[in-house]
């Protein structure tokens, strides 16, 4: 099974790695492919480029060999559809494929472009926060045995937060939130200021 962890990454911080590990084993992933949007539809516009995004995640994943920086929906350019980008991974990859995304991410996906085919081509992994109720509605009983709910603390990192710290220089802060290599790269290119 490949997880496929889409979304900004702008930037990518810890708390995106610490889940990805994390699900690596308690989902027994052979993979994660890191997939960072081109035009996100259903949020803001990046801060920073995509070319610095696949950089900045390329920086932070070096160290776990099952960590895979995919830029395809850079590539493929214009708005980014995850059903595409699944589409594209039914047909290159021999495993099945499971969507990782937060609870937010999930409150909004029956609003997702094509939404009941991508209940098709993987299974989901929902990320929850304590606390949270994940409801299922009723087009999405169907599916309930493709969605896995994992009940997720380290999720408590906003890339919004670490853009304030950034503006505002805080750097003990970013030292906890940011891979070192990554905080390294935004200081360098005078990122988010």
């Amino acid at each position: 099974m490949i997880g496929i962890f889409g979304g900004t990454f702008d930037p990518v911080h810890n708390a995106h790695l610490r889940v990805a590990e994390h699900l690596l084993h308690a989902m027994q992933l052979s993979e994660i492919r890191f997939v960072p949007c081109n035009i996100p539809v259903h949020r803001d516009q990046p801060g920073a480029s995509p070319a610095e995004r696949v950089t900045m995640l390329q920086l932070a994943t070096k160290h776990e060999k099952r960590f895979v920086v995919d830029d395809c929906e850079i590539q493929r350019q214009g708005r980014s559809y995850m059903i595409e980008t699944l589409e594209h991974f039914h047909q290159t990859l021999s495993e099945p494929l499971s969507l990782i995304m937060g609870y937010d991410a999930w409150n909004h996906f029956d609003h997702w472009h094509r939404w009941e085919d991508i209940l098709t081509l993987a299974n989901i992994i929902i990320l929850n926060r304590p606390g949270h109720e994940i409801i299922l509605t009723r087009p999405l009983q169907t599916f309930k045995d493709r969605i896995h709910i994992i009940e997720e603390t380290y999720f408590d990192i906003s890339a919004t937060r670490i853009r304030e710290a950034l503006a505002q220089h805080h750097a003990t802060e970013l030292q906890q939130l940011l891979p070192r290599p990554v905080l390294t790269y935004i200081q360098e290119k005078d990122l988010y200021q």
